[in-house]
C-alpha cells in the first residue's frame, strides 16, 4: 500500500531534488553536444591523427561504465592534484564527457547516412 502522508511530508525534498536533476541534465546535454560536435568532426577528418584522437576518446567514454567515471571524476581527481569538487560539477563533467561521446558517435553515423551527391 503506497504511504501518501509520507509522500506529502517528503515533497518539498523531492521538488527540489527534481530541480537539481533538471539543471545537471539540461548542463551535462549542453556541455555534450558542444563535446560531440567536435569529436564527430573530428572522426570525420581526412587528417589520420585527428581521426584516431577523436576514436580513442570515444572508445574510452563509450567502453567505461558511466557509474566508473563518476566515481574516478568525484574520488580519484582530487587524489592527483586537482581541487575538490561539489558532487554536482562532478556529475555535470562525467555527464558531458559520456553525453559527448555518445552524441559524436550519433553525428558521424548521421553525416555518413548522407549520400555523396547530396553533399555536394
Amino acid at each position: 500500500m503506497f504511504d501518501w502522508p509520507l509522500l506529502l511530508q517528503n515533497a518539498p525534498l523531492l521538488l527540489s531534488s527534481l530541480l537539481v536533476t533538471l539543471e545537471v541534465s539540461t548542463a551535462a546535454l549542453a556541455i555534450g553536444f558542444v563535446i560531440g560536435v567536435i569529436v564527430g568532426s573530428l572522426r570525420l577528418s581526412p587528417v589520420p591523427l585527428l581521426k584516431r584522437l577523436g576514436g580513442a576518446y570515444i572508445f574510452v567514454f563509450r567502453g567505461i561504465p558511466l557509474l566508473v567515471q563518476l566515481l574516478f571524476i568525484y574520488y580519484f581527481l582530487p587524489r592527483i592534484g586537482l581541487p575538490n569538487m561539489s558532487p554536482t560539477a562532478a556529475a555535470v563533467i562525467g555527464l558531458s564527457l559520456a553525453a559527448g561521446a555518445y552524441i559524436a558517435e550519433i553525428m558521424r553515423g548521421g553525416f555518413l547516412a548522407i549520400p555523396a551527391g547530396q553533399l555536394e
